[in-house]
């Protein structure tokens, strides 16, 4: 069954005039970077964050306004590492939430059920940090695996599910206790080795998205900006450290 996100994909690509590169989801291929040096006529930000936000409250319903499961955007450690994926990038989400205190969650499900059955299940962010002033970070994590392009388009479509959540809490399986929902501003980040974006000149997507989400939330109680940002993967037992020492990518233009 199709999740609360079907249709997004398609959507993004057509913004990014990128329907000509591979196969879909298209501005998933490396080939999307060196097309998209600056922004394409085609990305028009008001109008991609509301075409995201009517494809989400259309899916849920024409599937009949399920609640969704209540496992959604709970604050629960996983700490299991399956013996099939034991990856750089999985090896640190985990060492990062045992080692960086109750603040630190990973794997938190965003749509399961919302369109019927399993659907969405998989739908989960990387990593939730939450901070003492109000402030949560939904990050997602990357080593090697596709792109900074396809890696922003993911955590900005979980950060927009959130947005449509906080908009619907009567209506969605929400459990009161889970405060994710009182925070004033939501950080959408993108975290991965310095070298991850190497050829990558997409200084102009985080401010146009940032522009566009300031616009369209200018009347909820809550803010949300996306950046991407470096990190130095831990060699040693040191990751708590080395998560916290982030540096923005495109700094100086930010």
């Amino acid at each position: 069954m199709p999740t609360i996100f079907e249709g997004v994909d398609i959507l993004i690509d057509e913004h990014l005039d990128v329907l000509c590169v591979g196969t879909a989801p298209h501005h998933r291929h490396k080939r999307c970077l060196a097309k998209l040096d600056d922004k394409p006529e085609s990305f028009e930000i008001p109008n991609l964050l509301e075409g995201i936000a009517s494809i989400f409250k259309t899916n849920w319903e024409k599937n009949g306004r399920r609640r969704g499961l209540k496992e959604n955007w709970r604050w629960k450690k996983q700490l299991y590492i399956h013996d099939a994926n034991q990856g750089r990038e999985k090896q640190f989400e985990k060492a990062i939430v045992a080692k960086c205190g109750h603040e630190w969650v990973n794997q938190v499900p965003t749509a399961s059920g919302l369109t019927g059955g399993a659907a969405g299940k998989h739908c989960n962010i990387d990593l939730v940090h939450r901070l003492p002033d109000e402030t949560c970070e939904f990050i997602e994590l990357k080593y090697e695996c596709d792109t900074p392009l396809y890696a922003a388009f993911e955590i900005l479509k979980y950060g927009l599910l959130y947005v449509f959540t906080r908009q619907h809490l009567n209506d969605l399986t929400v459990l009161p206790e889970k405060n994710l929902f009182a925070v004033t501003h939501v950080r959408l980040r993108v975290v991965a080795p310095a070298i991850y974006y190497t050829g990558c000149r997409l200084d102009w997507l985080p401010l146009e998205i940032n522009r566009g989400l300031a616009d369209a939330l200018s009347k909820e109680d809550f803010r949300m900006d996306l950046k991407f940002e470096s990190v130095c993967w831990p060699r040693d037992d040191d990751v708590c450290a080395s998560i916290r020492s982030r540096t923005n990518v495109f700094s100086a233009h930010l």
